[in-house]
């Protein structure tokens, strides 16, 4: 399957010709490691290097076959400067396949290094990833679902590793072994998403999993999912953050012509101002 991607990805630099002048393309993500990569519900993550400016930073490419590519474009020196600031997609992108290279990228030999963005990236990610999963979980998709929370006890692993130790675990294998009591929990979830069947009940299961894991990574309180059972009306967003302390999910309803927004915290679930 990624060798049929890969494949496809090498026409990249034609297919972009007149938008980007198109030097080095590097698959990253777990797209880059067949063990982690699931067909149907993993994206395939790709990095551009072009030279001049890029008149597209960011574009969504369908391959068929209902595979997603999401494509980032930076100019060498744009890779080069996030990799001494220790941004995350720095780390990925070193591990990352090289399926197209006119020798730019090799060039550049990238040796990022954790910093003190590294943690703050990887400890957000992990928060958003939470509120997508719930956001996926209250509009009908319990894959996808799964797939995010997987997400956020990974973020949330690879932020303890760069806060602790100095490294950033990258494969699924390394993030189990970094995980010390977190680590049974991102096992569970990587084995549900990888077998791909899942039903509501099972992933708000496995949001809860997440949400406690994470909470606990980041010395946060955790709330009960089952409050979500007096929401009222259409869900049509959901996110997470920070506060107080807490891990704090927030939903948007539209009922009737209104909207009604709810917060979910350790402490219960409550209507806000909307």
């Amino acid at each position: 399957m990624l060798e049929r991607v890969y494949e496809a990805l090498r026409g990249l630099p034609r297919a972009m010709e007149g938008f980007v002048d198109v030097r080095s393309v590097v698959v990253f993500g777990s797209a880059a490691r067949p063990e982690d990569f699931v067909e149907g519900v993993s994206d395939v993550d790709v990095l551009v290097l072009a030279a001049g400016e890029p008149r597209e930073r960011h574009c969504t490419l369908e391959l068929g076959e209902g595979l997603r590519v999401e494509v980032v474009v930076l100019k060498p020196e744009e890779l080069v400067k996030l990799a001494e600031e220790g941004d995350p997609l720095a780390f990925m992108v070193k591990r990352g396949v090289v399926v197209a290279d006119d020798g730019t990228f090799a060039s550049l030999r990238l040796e990022p290094r954790v910093t003190g963005r590294t943690v703050s990236v990887l400890r957000r990610s992990a928060v958003v990833a939470l509120g997508l999963a719930l956001e996926n979980l209250l509009r009908g998709d319990p894959l996808r679902a799964v797939h995010h929370a997987y997400h956020a006890v990974r973020h949330a692993v690879r932020y303890r590793a760069a806060l602790e130790r100095g490294c950033v675990p990258i494969s699924d294998r390394e993030v189990s072994e970094a995980g010390g009591g977190a680590a049974e929990a991102f096992n569970a979830l990587a084995s549900l998403r990888r077998g791909k069947r899942v039903d509501r009940l099972g992933a708000e299961r496995a949001l809860q999993l997440a949400a406690e894991t994470v909470a606990a990574l980041l010395g946060l309180k955790a709330p009960k999912l089952s409050e979500l059972a007096k929401l009222e009306g259409r869900v049509v967003a959901a996110w997470a953050r920070e506060e107080g302390g807490e891990l704090v999910f927030t939903v948007l309803c539209l009922e009737g012509e209104g909207e009604r927004v709810y917060e979910l915290a350790a402490s219960g679930i409550s209507e806000a101002q909307a």
